[in-house]
């Protein structure tokens, strides 16, 4: 079996303060893209544009030094980003409708490839204007595919979904989101985050409209897909792949990109073992969409089932995937790869099973940790060539967090440890929309809640 191949040559971002708009990443990217006759110049999108009006605000509201938003008019910034979530809902329709089938996205490489953000927006920033020629949002010369986790557990949650939503759309179908288990109201609602939870920075910074943007951007995570595969070789997701039953047919990548499979409001884990087989197609496409979003790789030692696959100690229903469930799973549906987020790496990214599995985590310094931030280039060949910027305040070989760490579960789980729980199981076919403290409320004229689709 072909094998990804990740390139040994690691292209490190400064960790200065100010953006850096041209630098030895971006000219490499452009090194291995077909050269274009327009010279590098700033964004010409119309200052009217709303997307591009977001990111002024954000630059406008940002101190680096500090690590600090400091928005002047709140309430100018919630009206154009419950605008940008309507537009980023149509845009996906727009731009992805031919690239999407069911709940997964088909990407072309080259692309660059982010695993976790979880509100750092620092990072995120330094390393998208290391890899778009001159800061511009609307000149990308690769594709750009986000693997979840926007937000929970850092301080600028709503201020990174809202950049890289106006970067999608800035540039015009060359950006691709997935859904990973934060996009989930039950998880950015909980009171385990304090106050980095989505809710808790909604309410925080928009007062008493807070609810308003915290449905409109969970009416944008549900509509997101839940994997991506790139050039029809790389499966790629928050997590992991679907669970094997056992189906003399493997039917795990047609039920995914079903037409019909549903977006969900909400991804919930069953309130009991599955007892019956074969599942009613809803309950099937519950399970195969919460592997995407849960799922880890399983530890050396780990006790297995026959299918390759083991309990996962994240909890509640969640799975464990070992090197015999990727083969078959990456072999009977012609992929060299998964690539998946969800587990925090000391140095951003972290190879398993023989190189087929590769997870990478693109945030440092995670909840006070000494780890770097890192994403992944593929290049048309689908090399992996790693992408790393290391914390502001790093520390040679103290603190450095174990090798996938993951947001396990625990009865009290701690916002500054790497312990999350699964939200509580729910029978299937019976889960909830929104949280009902919300109060269903809607956003724009036309517009319903989450909880109500």
């Amino acid at each position: 079996m072909k094998r990804l191949r990740i390139d040994s040559h690691m292209l490190t971002v400064d960790d200065g303060t100010g953006a850096i708009f041209r630098g030895p990443v971006s000219e490499y990217i452009e090194s291995l893209t077909t050269p274009r006759s327009r010279p590098c110049v700033m964004d010409q999108a119309p200052e009217h544009t709303l997307a591009w009006r977001i990111l002024q605000d954000l630059r406008e509201a940002y101190d680096g030094t500090t690590d600090r938003f400091h928005h002047d008019r709140p309430d100018v910034f919630l009206r154009r980003l419950l605008s940008l979530c309507l537009e980023v809902i149509a845009s996906l329709d727009k731009h992805h409708a031919e690239s999407r089938k069911g709940a997964v996205a088909f990407v072309k490489s080259p692309v660059c490839v982010f695993g976790d953000i979880h509100g750092n927006y620092a990072d995120l920033e330094s390393l998208v204007l290391q890899l778009i020629p001159c800061g511009s949002f609307t000149n990308a010369l690769c594709n750009f595919l986000f693997l979840g986790d926007y937000v929970d557990r850092g301080a600028h949650g709503i201020e990174c979904a809202a950049f890289i939503m106006a970067f999608a759309v800035l540039s015009a179908g060359k950006v691709t989101l997935l859904r990973g288990n934060h996009e989930e109201p039950h998880v950015n609602s909980s009171g385990v985050f304090g106050t980095t939870s989505l809710l808790s920075q909604c309410r925080n910074l928009f007062g008493e409209h807070g609810p308003k943007a915290f449905v409109a951007l969970n009416d944008v995570f549900r509509n997101l897909p839940l994997a991506a595969v790139v050039d029809e070789k790389i499966f790629c997701s928050h997590g992991g792949f679907p669970r094997d039953f056992g189906n003399p047919t493997d039917d795990r990548m047609a039920v995914l990109t079903d037409p019909d499979f549903p977006r969900m409001s909400s991804i919930l884990p069953p309130a009991g073992p599955i007892t019956a087989w074969p599942l009613p197609l809803p309950d099937l496409r519950t399970v195969y969409a919460f592997d995407c979003l849960w799922s880890d790789p399983a530890e050396a030692g780990d006790p297995l089932t026959p299918l390759g696959f083991g309990r996962n100690i994240r909890g509640a229903f969640c799975v464990s995937y070992g090197e015999a469930a990727v083969d078959k799973f990456l072999e009977n549906h012609s992929f060299i790869g998964l690539l998946r987020g969800h587990q925090e790496q000391c140095c951003g990214v972290q190879t398993r099973c023989e190189g087929k599995v590769t997870t990478v985590f693109s945030t440092s310094g995670y909840c006070g940790h000494n780890n770097s931030a890192a994403c992944v280039h593929v290049d048309q060949g689908l090399t992996l060539r790693i992408i790393s910027k290391k914390p502001r305040n790093y520390q040679t070989h103290q603190g450095l967090p174990r090798e996938g760490a993951a947001e396990t579960t625990g009865s009290t789980p701690e916002v500054a440890g790497d312990e999350e729980s699964v939200p509580t199981p729910v029978p299937l076919r019976e889960q909830a929309p929104c949280p009902a403290a919300l109060g269903g409320e809607g956003y724009g004229e036309n517009a319903t809640s989450a909880g109500a689709k």
